[in-house]
């Protein structure tokens, strides 16, 4: 375990080593008293010079003034370790939120800009007489995040990047990924595993100098409040398998600590707290013991049997996301359409008992009640997969199984429940003025980001019901209940339907087929005096246009 020498301190003063414009390290102390202000600030970096490189969010100094989250500023150590009043770098800032990666040499820098002036995604700069100058847009294949917050930081070797996504194989919000820079190109980002990323918030992480331990914030994996900071070491080459995440010693608090870095390879690591704050970050500093590390978490983990090198790999295999917990309204399963697609075996166990052994299931249209022929799909890691009954009978374990037929709004079932039906299934037509409302489609309360990877799954079948039925135009309406600010309201009511839009296009749902609304509170189904009325009201609905 990690273990904290010194208390953690506000603006405090520790001996470090601290860089020095040439490269070299020498014995200092490092005082912050000057950095920290009423504002938040965030996402400490440290440059090759020395500078310490953060995001203060909420300046009014900022570009985007006092709504900015986060604009580029930048403090200055002199010759007896104490740090300058931070200066703004306007030159790396945007009028949205900006987050400094790292430094790929002395005169280059990568930053994100959230995509309110500039493009969403990471930049590059270079710093010549003149200052920092614009460079060009960091390409890296597959990147994309639904998320407001991100983070990330580059190693100091400059050919691995660590960073946070809500992207399509996360397992629910903000998961850390890892891209690697190969044949002067940055990879496909690879989540690092259910070990490390929960269905809650994984944040804010960096690598050790040997690029084996991890260091994040999160929400998923207990706590004393917040957001705390953990550890876990990479067992081995995959970036899959890690020990067990344990917090980091006494730094954390109730309230939210974000950002944490080791500054050397040392016993100094440089974060963020909001303990003493009302809310907003100050920056922190900690004086770590941390040898051998390691290597007792990987003791303690890992069998005798298990701790050669080719045994390893297997650690962590079984391990599987935390249990999301009840969500905060109901919604509704959208569910597959598709004809065309050929079926393909799932292998399934031969020795595993049918329930029961025939499987016996008649679809009707709800309207006419003629029997309308169908497909059973499971929709399980991204991958659709068309079943026949008798692979359906020697599934093992209760699977969600998607009915779907052509021109029908799809419906979605647990394997133990279908195959004990006896009454038909009766589907709906996809006909212009009919609705289905998008249960199985969570958000975060008060947010519009998705809760979990089934939302993503339910949202990937909906995209294959309208790729099915191409003619179909639809409209997405968002709507809360009549609790709190009603202009808020709508706003999230619009921007929840607007993210499942913007995921329908990613899928290849064409642009134009989709309308959103947000209608608040208005258009309630159900009374607001109770929690179970609001619960039904809180909703987002698919209707069929044309």
């Amino acid at each position: 375990m990690i273990q904290i020498t010194k208390p953690f301190q506000k603006a405090g003063i520790f001996t470090m080593l601290a860089f020095s414009a040439l490269g070299t390290a020498q014995a200092q102390q490092i005082d912050l008293s000057a950095v920290n202000t009423e504002y938040d600030e965030q996402h400490p970096v440290l440059a090759p010079s020395g500078d310490l490189y953060f995001s203060v969010g909420f300046h009014p100094k900022n570009k985007g003034g006092v709504q900015d989250a986060g604009d580029i500023w930048m403090s200055r150590p002199n010759a007896s370790g104490q740090f300058s009043e931070p200066q703004q770098v306007h030159a790396l800032s945007s009028k949205g939120n900006d987050v400094l990666i790292g430094f790929p040499s002395e005169n280059e820098a990568l930053v994100y800009h959230d995509g309110r002036e500039m493009f969403k995604g990471i930049h590059r700069y270079h710093k010549g007489d003149q200052g920092w100058q614009y460079g060009e847009m960091v390409k890296i294949l597959g990147f994309r995040t639904n998320s407001d917050h991100f983070s990330g930081r580059l190693h100091a070797n400059g050919k691995i990047m660590v960073m946070t996504l809500e992207s399509f194989s996360s397992y629910g919000n903000e998961d850390i990924y890892v891209s690697f820079f190969e044949n002067g190109k940055w990879s496909t980002p690879q989540n690092l595993g259910p070990q490390i990323n929960t269905y809650r918030q994984e944040m804010t992480p960096s690598l050790s100098e040997d690029t084996k331990t991890l260091y994040f914030s999160s929400n998923g994996h207990g706590g004393q409040g917040g957001r705390n900071v953990f550890y876990a070491t990479r067992l081995d080459e995959s970036w899959e398998n890690w020990t067990t995440p344990a917090p980091v010693g006494e730094i954390n608090t109730e309230g939210v600590e974000l950002g944490y870095l080791m500054a050397n390879a040392d016993n100094l690591a440089i974060y963020t707290s909001t303990q003493n704050s009302e809310g907003f970050g100050d920056l922190m500093i900690a004086d770590i013991m941390q040898k051998q590390m390691a290597e007792a978490v990987i003791e303690e983990q890992l069998p005798e049997v298990e701790k050669k090198p080719t045994k390893i790999e297997t650690v962590n295999n079984t391990v599987l996301p935390a249990k999301v917990p009840a969500p905060e309204s109901p919604r509704k399963a959208e569910k597959v359409i598709l004809d065309e697609v050929q079926p393909r075996k799932v292998t399934g166990s031969a020795s595993q008992p049918s329930m029961p052994k025939t499987l016996s299931i008649k679809v009707l249209d709800i309207q006419t009640l003629k029997e309308v022929d169908y497909q059973i799909r499971e929709v399980k890691a991204g991958e659709e997969t068309v079943l026949t009954k008798k692979e359906i009978e020697e599934l093992s374990g209760d699977r969600r199984l998607t009915i779907f037929a052509k021109g029908y709004f799809p419906q979605t079932f647990s394997k133990n429940t279908l195959t004990e039906l006896r009454d038909p299934v009766m589907l709906t037509p996809a006909a212009k003025g009919n609705s289905i409302v998008l249960d199985n489609v969570l958000f975060k309360r008060g947010t519009a980001d998705l809760t979990d990877i089934s939302s993503l799954e339910n949202i990937k079948k909906l995209a294959s019901f309208l790729k099915d039925n191409p003619e179909l135009k639809v409209r997405i309406e968002g709507h809360t209940d009549n609790l709190g600010d009603p202009q808020l309201n709508k706003e999230l009511s619009m921007s929840r339907a607007s993210m499942i839009r913007n995921l329908l296009i990613d899928e290849g749902v064409k642009f134009e087929r989709i309308r959103v609304s947000g209608w608040g509170g208005t258009k309630p189904i159900s009374e607001n005096q109770t929690e179970e009325g609001r619960n039904m009201n809180r909703r987002v609905e698919l209707v069929i246009l044309d």
